[in-house]
């Protein structure tokens, strides 16, 4: 019956029985051998807490950026012109930040998250909108979401997204290690 269930749903399963968006990627990244570095704008290191919390990390993931203002961004491998074009919460900024410290840390993914964690807009944005990235030898794959204006469900949903999307990532297909 398992096998059934799994074979229609396959691209909707992340993990199995108690594991955590976390301990799903981590045991797929640590079984191929894939590396994981992220950068970070709203979600103020959510996601990399969340990575750090699974023992025996350090075999994946190569480390993060916190990066709350334009300079950490540019000084850490986006381009001034993509920050300048489309501002800080946008789709483009995510994409630039996940290619970017994929770059830097020389990582397998590298996954960018930007947006709006309030209390009020920014450019034009409303509280809860926020983008992801995911970056990889194959390509990016970009979302956006918007979610309840509350920081901590932001934060929370942002980070467990990335790392569902990251699996359904690698799940998906071949993936050309770094």
């Amino acid at each position: 019956m398992e096998q059934g269930i799994v074979a229609r749903l396959a691209p909707y399963i992340w993990g199995y029985d108690d594991e955590t968006p976390e301990q799903a990627i981590g045991k797929v990244l640590t079984e191929r051998g894939l590396t994981l570095a992220t950068m970070e704008s709203c979600s103020g290191g959510f996601l990399a807490n969340s990575i750090t919390d699974v023992p025996d990390c350090s075999t994946y993931y190569k480390g993060g950026v916190v990066a709350y203002t334009q300079g950490l961004m540019i000084a850490n491998g986006v381009p001034a012109q993509t920050l300048r074009r489309y501002g800080m919460a946008s789709q483009e900024t995510a994409t630039a930040m996940a290619q970017a410290i994929r770059k830097h840390l020389e990582a397998d993914f590298g996954i960018g998250i930007t947006g709006v964690a309030g209390p009020s807009e920014l450019e034009g944005q409303p509280v809860g909108q926020v983008y992801l990235a995911i970056a990889g030898a194959n390509g990016v794959k970009e979302a956006s979401l918007r979610v309840p204006p509350r920081r901590a469900v932001i934060k929370r949903r942002i980070a467990n997204t990335a790392l569902i999307e990251l699996r359904r990532m690698i799940s998906a297909g071949p993936i050309v290690a770094n």
